[in-house]
């Protein structure tokens, strides 16, 4: 890294902001990324430590409380999207004012987990590209959210559906078959 950037006549951390991480699929081919999100969106996760990372900009969670929408702030979160309807239990019929008033960016595309329709998960998939990093993705119980997460980065980086699922279980996501399907579905369109 040294002699990277000495030739480069760069400072070390714009270097190590551009080194490449490379990690090992499951079909053992090797994949490079770009590590300048991480220094990027650099959270401290330690301060919310319930919400599921998916990657360091990507959290998911259930239905988060003012106080967790404002300790996501406080770690540096940025955005929030609300994949509920507000009519089901246990919704925050005002949450797009709380999130708002916590700092976070918002944005509420919902979609029923047993009769979901392509189209408007795609919505979701997309504004999770769109919005700033870190970006909190919720839900009734992180499954929905999950699954967005999930075919965000698959889209991103396109992935296979082989290789969606295998981090889906290195993340220890488990989702209903439907919501596997549904995954399925995004990463072959």
């Amino acid at each position: 890294s040294h002699q990277f950037s000495s030739m480069l006549g760069r400072s070390s951390a714009v270097v190590a902001r551009l080194a490449p991480r490379v990690t090992a699929t499951r079909s053992s081919r090797l994949e490079c990324r770009f590590g300048t999100k991480y220094a990027k969106y650099a959270t401290d996760s330690k301060s919310v430590p319930e919400l599921q990372y998916i990657e360091d900009d990507i959290a998911v969670y259930a239905q988060p409380s003012v106080d967790l929408m404002k300790r996501a702030k406080a770690a540096g979160f940025k955005s929030m999207v609300n994949l509920r309807f507000l009519h089901e239990d246990g919704a925050l019929p005002n949450e797009e004012s709380l999130a708002k008033s916590a700092g976070l960016e918002y944005s509420h595309i919902p979609f029923n987990p047993q009769s979901p329709v392509v189209s408007d998960v795609k919505k979701a998939v997309e504004k999770v590209g769109e919005l700033p990093k870190p970006i909190l993705v919720h839900c009734a119980g992180a499954k929905r959210a999950a699954v967005v997460a999930l075919a965000h980065i698959a889209k991103r980086d396109k992935l296979s559906v082989e290789d969606t699922f295998t981090l889906m279980r290195k993340k220890n996501v488990d989702v209903s078959p439907t919501l596997q399907q549904l995954l399925k579905d995004l990463v072959n369109k």
